[in-house]
């Protein structure tokens, strides 16, 4: 039922698309048909990474999903810097931090728990995610506290050049994490980790 209601929300791709290229309703029409328009793309998408996940294994499935699931901000991203928006970056990726932190993880605890009773949770892949976490934030308060340094605040192209670096190692350490996730052993840890994105994956 859910799937055909989506289906059905598809036209909104192409509707969309109209309204753009033909310049009918203004900005506002078209801002607002584009929003309705990723509903249905998204929810294909999480299908998509599920039935991938049903062949390839849980720990995949979950890495593609986490991936995946923030296409939408990295192409608005891409789109908005184009355009030089960057106010408009700053607030998606504010929003999308905010919202997997609190929106999407609390939802999946809170239907993962009703639906399974009490869940477990393994100790080093919680550690390595909350590592992970302190060192995005270090990276980005490390250039907020060069930036607003008074009279010694560096040029813009040094901050920029900085900026650059970091998002390099942060890049570079992502790419670490997914090969530790992907390779790491397969113990009782490991088999409690699974079994999380198993459940965070059937309540998204």
């Amino acid at each position: 039922m859910m799937m055909r209601i989506m289906t059905t929300l598809l036209v909104l791709v192409p509707l969309a698309l109209f309204f753009e290229l033909a310049d009918v309703g203004g900005h506002s029409v078209v801002f607002i048909t584009s929003g309705l328009a990723m509903i249905p793309l998204a929810a294909f998408l999480g299908n998509a990474t599920e039935q991938v996940a049903i062949y390839t294994g849980p720990r995949v499935g979950g890495l593609l999903n986490a991936t995946l699931g923030n296409a939408a901000e990295l192409i608005i991203t891409i789109i908005a810097l184009r355009e030089g928006l960057t106010e408009v970056v700053k607030a998606s990726i504010a929003g999308s931090i905010i919202g997997n932190m609190l929106i999407v993880l609390g939802a999946s605890i809170l239907f993962g728990g009703l639906k399974n009773g009490v869940q477990k949770f393994d100790a080093q892949t919680a550690s390595v995610n909350a590592t992970m976490m302190v060192l995005s934030v270090v990276a980005v308060a490390i250039q907020n506290i060069v930036a607003s340094g008074g009279d010694l605040t560096p040029a813009d192209h040094q901050i920029e050049r900085l900026s650059d670096w970091m998002a390099i190692v942060l890049i570079v350490v992502y790419v670490l994490y997914l090969l530790f996730t992907l390779r790491g052993p397969r113990g009782s840890g490991a088999a409690a980790a699974e079994d999380t994105i198993d459940s965070i994956i059937a309540c998204c």
